[in-house]
């Protein structure tokens, strides 16, 4: 969905940058899910794209799910599996945003160790980027102070979904600016 927006704005200009900004501010769960299928299905669906937009690393950051040299392996195999496509798109990946402690709980819910995110996964992202010299959207940064964007420290509400995603179409301007 992504890619058919910004495909039709930035080749044609008929959307306006409101109706990208609506229609990027996803906030229906099965829409979520869809947007998160494996890397072939995404190939298969997406043939052709222009851009890809990689983020991994909330889920991984869980204790029971992080390894450290996997999450960089993986991320490391994911990247080179689409900047080799043969249309040669451009790849930009993205921090995971920040999360948050629930006031009620005192935790940070889903079981996320913040300090995953943080640390390991911020240096293997931003690393990988300047290794394999890719554009970065660091959510991570634009996030940090945005604790009332998210319901409950970890999903975005729905301003935070909208503000999110006026900021990633806003980096996209710029390197779409750049190529």
């Amino acid at each position: 969905m992504l890619n058919e927006i910004l495909n039709k704005s930035l080749e044609t200009g008929d959307l306006t940058r409101e109706e990208i900004l609506r229609l990027l501010a996803i906030t229906d769960p099965d829409e979520k899910s869809r947007l998160t299928e494996t890397s072939n299905a995404v190939r298969e669906k997406y043939c052709g794209a222009e851009v890809y937009l990689i983020m991994l690393g909330t889920n991984d950051a869980k204790p029971y799910n992080w390894n450290e040299q996997r999450y960089r392996s993986q991320f490391r195999r994911f990247l080179n599996e689409y900047k080799q496509l043969p249309w040669h798109p451009q790849v930009i990946a993205m921090t995971p945003p920040h999360c948050f402690i629930d006031k009620k709980s005192g935790i940070v819910l889903f079981d996320i160790d913040e300090r995953n995110i943080d640390g390991p996964i911020q240096e293997i992202v931003k690393g990988e980027c300047k290794t394999a010299s890719l554009k970065l959207i660091d959510l991570y940064a634009y996030t940090t102070d945005k604790e009332d964007w998210f319901a409950d420290g970890v999903h975005p509400n729905k301003k935070g979904n909208e503000e999110i995603a006026a900021y990633i179409f806003r980096q996209l301007e710029i390197f779409h600016s750049t190529i």
